[in-house]
């Protein structure tokens, strides 16, 4: 009888040995009579602005997802971004696994975006995927939006005159287009003070916050000699963060000097406001 409950032991012990080695979980090694899911939560910005003028055209923009759990666990958790929603089309868009490693709180996964040149609004919604087997992943959605964070200007005062026979160009003449500080200084910015017909100035986010003044000059004038008397209009046009048309109608090509106020520019972290003057 003693060696019949000897053996009855020995299997019980066995078979406990068994059970618990099996009930060990392949995701956090720990037993599953004790595991809990972590909760998972979005822990980075759920909205973000990205700069247009920073989206590399080869390797686009990296914008950065990264999660948190309370406690660290034993293995990793994997948790796909799926996209739920935005403007962007497929190809212009790149989405990454937040990786949280064994031993970790928070995991961090990319969405790389690159800029399609679509007009419009640019928007991508990121979410995560709900196929996640060892965690419970608080629905979240970050918002990606492309800024248009430049403004490009164009001066322009290209045609011809006809007098006596002989055909003149108005882009013999030489005007620039100055940008002035708050305080009426010169920038110093000579983008558009090339001698080129047009003349092009683009402004950037690196561009200081701030109000600024555009200012045409007439610089040289070799007409104003012949005594043409012809309308030489002068046309400014900007687009980008702000866009419209300005058009000067006050030189002649009979005019020799002449600094012409036309715009305030204000700039806001990525955006551009112009007011004519």
């Amino acid at each position: 009888m003693k060696k019949i409950n000897k053996l009855l032991f020995l299997f019980a012990l066995c078979t406990g040995v068994i059970t618990t080695s099996c009930s060990e979980d392949d995701y956090t090694g720990d037993s599953m009579i004790n595991f809990t899911a972590p909760t998972v939560a979005l822990a980075s910005s759920s909205a973000v602005d990205v700069p247009e003028s920073m989206i590399d055209p080869g390797d686009g923009y990296d914008v950065s997802v990264t999660v948190s759990i309370p406690e660290a666990v034993k293995a990793d958790i994997y948790i796909p971004l799926v996209k739920t929603g935005g403007t962007i089309g497929s190809d212009y868009y790149e989405l990454g696994t937040i990786a949280l490693a064994a031993g970790s709180t928070s995991g961090t996964g990319v969405v790389t975006v690159w800029d399609s040149g679509m007009a419009g609004a640019k928007t991508l919604q990121v979410g995560a995927s709900d196929n996640v087997a060892n965690a419970n992943v608080n629905d979240f959605t970050v918002s990606i939006n492309l800024v248009d964070d430049t403004l490009n200007s164009v001066l322009d005062w290209s045609g011809e005159v006809v007098s006596g026979g002989n055909t003149y160009s108005l882009c013999d003449v030489d005007f620039d287009l100055l940008v002035m500080d708050s305080m009426g200084n010169d920038t110093g910015i000579y983008d558009a003070a090339t001698g080129d017909c047009p003349e092009y100035l683009n402004f950037d986010s690196t561009l200081a916050d701030g109000v600024y003044t555009l200012v045409v000059s007439l610089y040289d004038n070799p007409l104003s000699s012949l005594g043409l008397g012809a309308e030489m209009p002068v046309t400014l046009n900007y687009n980008g963060s702000a866009n419209g048309t300005i058009i000067l109608d006050d030189y002649t090509t009979n005019s020799t000097s002449g600094d012409i106020e036309v715009a305030t520019v204000t700039k806001n972290g990525f955006s551009f406001t112009v007011t004519p003057l």
